[in-house]
């Protein structure tokens, strides 16, 4: 990815073996085949991210499904709006998912926002995470803090310290607080 030049225009495949990249992708399909940091808004013109590997993002909007075998790293503020069935890990960075959906998701460090039922997977939860609204079907795990600032449901387990904003609401049976 390093020695790319310029914006790629693409009907095809791109295909990226390593390293940081800093054009834009228009069209076509991307396969993370090794390691690769990017700003997310940088793949917004592809029609599919495939990783096998590990996709750093640094900051941006992903506008486009990232699935595969691979991992999805946050290190930067994104804004997710599409599918991400790869594991994510937000460390450091916070991630908007108010408008996408993700699988399994590990909150390093750092923060993730998003309506309970964007979430398919588990949450572990060493940073923040903000629910926005919705039930919460699977676990959330982790040191963290988890805070509640919509009407939501608890189908399941929070071991996280728990805050509930003003106007916010959470039902759930006592069984389903704490580790």
């Amino acid at each position: 990815a390093d020695k790319l030049g310029g914006a790629i225009t693409s009907g095809g495949t791109v295909q990226l073996n390593g390293g940081t990249l800093g054009q834009t992708i228009t069209g076509g399909n991307i396969s993370i085949i090794d390691d690769v940091d990017t700003n997310a808004s940088n793949l917004a013109g592809a029609t599919t991210v495939a990783s096998s590997k590990e996709l750093t993002l640094t900051g941006g909007d992903i506008n486009n499904n990232i699935a595969g075998a691979g991992s999805t790293k946050v290190t930067g503020t994104v804004n997710n709006k599409a599918n991400i069935s790869t594991a994510t890990e937000v460390n450091g960075g916070a991630l908007d998912n108010t408008n996408g959906n993700l699988a399994n998701v590990t909150v390093t460090s750092g923060s993730l926002k998003s309506n309970a039922d964007n979430i398919s997977g588990t949450v572990a939860n060493n940073g923040t995470y903000e629910i926005t609204g919705g039930t919460i079907a699977n676990a959330i795990s982790g040191t963290g803090t988890t805070n509640i600032n919509g009407a939501v449901v608890n189908n399941n387990t929070i071991g996280n310290t728990v805050t509930i904003g003003s106007g916010a609401s959470l039902s759930t049976a006592v069984a389903g607080l704490g580790g």
